[in-house]
């Protein structure tokens, strides 16, 4: 499965099993389990990985709207929303713990 990788400029990616286009989606699982769609902006690298021998792509993703009410997110009062990644009541531009992902 598709997982989230921290990338060497800071920013979030990830790194996905096979051969992948920009502009494609696909599923990537958090760790708590749960599956989530992004985007392929660019591809940073394709080659073999290192435990399994196996190609993977290492990817940038498109970035999430951060705007209140959109997304199933449930909002509460002082326009804090529970995360969809980490089920914490969080206040929009927060760091994820769960993705490390701006709220």
């Amino acid at each position: 499965m598709n997982s989230y990788t921290k990338l060497k400029n800071g920013s979030w990616g990830v790194r996905v099993a096979g051969l992948i286009q920009e502009r494609q989606q696909i599923q990537v699982q958090t760790k708590t389990g749960a599956v989530k769609t992004e985007t392929v902006t660019k591809v940073l690298w394709t080659g073999p990985d290192i435990h399994t021998g196996k190609t993977i792509s290492l990817c940038s993703i498109a970035p999430r709207s951060n705007q209140q009410g959109q997304g199933g997110r449930r909002l509460s009062l002082g326009g804090r929303y529970e995360c969809e990644e980490c089920g914490d009541m969080v206040t929009p531009g927060t760091r994820c713990w769960e993705t490390g992902l701006t709220h």
